[in-house]
């Protein structure tokens, strides 16, 4: 049981220390996205709150919104200035985190650094976090609700980073989107 433990906190961590972007869905039962062919952003649902090297920032917003529109249009789904079959929006929130673990080589957990000691080990990161929100514009039915989350300290420090951030961030999600 312990192993397995060790096992769960040790790939959190990983995923969290900027080795890999964790992301999730969840949408409608028997819900088909074949029938939506437009979608728009709902600037008035959009939640910018949570850092402010991120709040009303125009480039996270562009990568995001590139990102965003290129996975949906390899999906067949374009942006419409009017009248579109599908409301975006997202929330966006950093947070600092904490991640303790056991560093055990002999369970094959070895420390993060080379030559360190086995033993507890705390690794402190800024974990941001984007939902992705789609609603059916005629209904206003939430309909798919997608999340990714990870370490966000590097794409903080360039925008060519935050820009292979957000989009492995969205990949990840779209991987769960059902067509």
């Amino acid at each position: 049981m312990r192993s397995v433990f060790v096992m769960l906190v040790l790939a959190l961590s990983v995923a969290g220390c900027g080795l890999g972007i964790a992301a999730g869905a969840d949408y409608r039962p028997g819900t088909s996205f074949g029938g939506y062919t437009t979608y728009a952003w709902d600037d008035d649902a959009i939640r910018r709150g949570g850092d402010v090297r991120l709040e009303n920032n125009p480039f996270f917003e562009e990568h995001l919104f590139v990102a965003v529109a290129s996975a949906l249009e390899s999906r067949g789904i374009r942006e419409a200035e009017a009248d579109p079959d599908l409301l975006v929006h997202y929330h966006l929130s950093v947070e600092d985190h904490i991640e303790v673990y056991e560093a055990d080589p002999a369970s094959g957990y070895p420390p993060p650094r080379p030559g360190a000691p086995p033993g507890t080990e705390v690794v402190q990161y800024e974990e941001g976090t984007f939902i992705l929100h789609f609603v059916d514009a005629r209904t206003r039915q939430n309909l798919w609700i997608g999340w990714a989350q990870g370490d966000i300290g590097r794409a903080l420090t360039t925008s060519p980073a935050m820009e292979e951030w957000v989009g492995e961030a969205v990949e990840n999600m779209f991987e769960l989107f059902p067509m």
